[in-house]
This record gives C-alpha cells, structure tokens and sequence, in this order.
C-alpha cells in the first residue's frame, strides 16, 4: 500500500518481482498504459483503475472495484481514528 502521487509509479516497479498472478487495485493516479501491460506481461499483474470523466471509452468502474475501494478507506479511517494519526500535537 502505498499513497497515491506521480512518483508511486516506481513502486509497481517493485511490485512486479515481489507478486505475480493477482489483481491490484489503485486510484487515478496509476493511470498509465505501458505500466498497465509491462505488470501484465513481466507478472501476470492486472492493475484496476478507473478512467477519467475525459477520456474515450470511459465508463463507470465495476461493483467489486467499488467495493473493495469502500472496504479500504473504511479500514484507513478507523486505523487513523485508533492511532490518532492525524491529530498530532507534537511540537
């Protein structure tokens, strides 16, 4: 896991000779082709990510996309509110 910023994408990098034969599933800031088949041809990897409103042949991301996304961000937000992530009064 990983936060998502234009310089994650050398982390898929990484990936690719850790895992092989799954399915990753990551936000808009993966969108890139080249990475998308280099994953699939070095290991076997699909990479999930949901197009942009923009783009030809865009359409809406699958339920399981969906609800996988929800599970995550449901599990980021209680391990932030249990280890008070975000309030830091440290000075």
């Amino acid at each position: 896991m990983s936060a998502t910023s234009v310089y994650d994408l050398h982390y898929l990098n990484d990936v690719r000779w850790e895992y092989h034969d799954c399915m990753i599933l990551g936000d808009k800031g993966y969108l890139s082709t080249q990475v998308r088949q280099n994953l699939f041809a070095v290991a076997n990897i699909t990479l999930e990510v949901p197009h942009r409103l923009n783009q030809r042949n865009s359409k809406p991301p699958t339920w399981a996309y969906k609800y996988f996304c929800k599970r995550i961000e449901t599990i980021f937000s209680q391990l932030n509110d249990n280890f008070m992530m975000i309030r830091n009064y440290a000075k």
